[in-house]
């Protein structure tokens, strides 16, 4: 009986742990820029129709774009080489959701922001 009571109590003290949901990202986009050559990986996709596009950011210009359809990840390798120094956009749409990252070439190389 003492055992029952405080089994009991030890349940009805211990409060009730919620449950815990994890949203998927929408979309998740890496990139690597390795010999002049800009590596995008896409991943999350759904299946979604998904847009990419790179413009130059002086003048919006859209220098590559393409729609990727019955994907769920897909991988696509940009050749940096053949751009004028300067800055650049990166844009994947998918649905509502939007990623950027600038893109800046230089003489001493190119770099890349974070994801946004």
């Amino acid at each position: 009986m003492r055992s029952l009571l405080f089994l009991f109590l030890l349940c009805s003290c211990v409060p009730a742990i919620a449950a815990t949901t994890f949203d998927a990202e929408p979309l998740i986009t890496r990139s690597v820029v390795e010999d002049g050559m800009l590596s995008l990986t896409l991943a999350n996709l759904e299946q979604e129709r998904t847009r990419i596009e790179i413009r130059d950011a002086k003048n919006d210009r859209v220098l590559f774009g393409t729609t990727v359809k019955n994907h769920n990840g897909y991988r696509t390798n940009f050749n940096l080489e053949e751009l004028e120094a300067g800055r650049y956009v990166v844009t994947v749409k998918k649905g509502e959701t939007v990623r950027r990252q600038i893109i800046r070439k230089t003489e001493a190389g190119i770099m890349c922001s974070d994801w946004n």
